[in-house]
């Protein structure tokens, strides 16, 4: 039987700084119960981190992917990458800037999207079977996304697209449901707080701790 959801840390390098680790923290203590699957370098070592999660594995990737964010998002838009995956249904790409709140995990991955994008960056909720499918149908798109220099920005706007019009390749929450989901750290005076904040960084970190 698959496991409802996976969550997927990527690892540039070893270096983790102060605010990253306390949100990594904060988001395995929220999200307990949940496999966690760092993704990194072939030639990396397994990250310190990795070490001190438990029930975490460490998945590697040609190099070249962890180089460029454009490397990257050519990554994130392969079916092969998907198809790693294939023992869960979904996948939360959570990013060492996101705070979670509260653990709504579960929720959101039985609401029947297939793409949740977060405020910003590659923090999103993503249907394994849908984007494997959808990454192999679109390899030709996806050679002119990166080809013509739009990867520089990451896979999200090539997503994005795929979740628009009046039939979607992506079945995607509305705007507003999805500030539920997430919204920048600037966003959240004044509302109720959604499932994850993006943007935190050592100047405003003290306030989600505190909170």
């Amino acid at each position: 039987m698959r496991e409802l959801v996976a969550v997927v840390v990527p690892v540039f390098g070893n270096e983790w700084s102060g605010a990253a680790q306390a949100c990594l923290v904060r988001a395995m203590d929220m999200l307990e119960g949940f496999s966690v699957v760092f993704i990194t370098a072939e030639n990396e070592a397994a990250p310190e981190i990795a070490g001190t999660i438990e029930n975490s594995i460490v998945y590697r990737f040609d190099a070249v992917n962890f180089e460029s964010v454009e490397g990257f998002a050519q990554l994130l838009l392969s079916p092969d990458f998907y198809d790693r995956f294939g023992w869960c249904e979904n996948l939360l790409f959570l990013e060492p800037e996101v705070w979670i709140v509260k653990n709504e995990l579960k929720y959101w991955c039985k609401q029947g999207y297939d793409y949740i994008p977060g405020a910003r960056g590659i923090f999103s909720l993503r249907n394994v079977d849908r984007f494997h499918s959808l990454a192999k149908k679109e390899r030709r798109a996806v050679h002119r996304f990166i080809s013509g220099g739009t990867g520089k920005g990451g896979d999200r706007q090539f997503w994005l697209k795929k979740a628009k019009g009046f039939w979607p390749a992506l079945r995607s929450p509305t705007p507003v449901v999805r500030t539920y989901f997430s919204v920048g750290a600037e966003e959240t005076p004044g509302r109720e707080l959604p499932f994850a904040v993006c943007g935190i960084h050592p100047g405003n970190l003290k306030q989600w701790q505190d909170d």
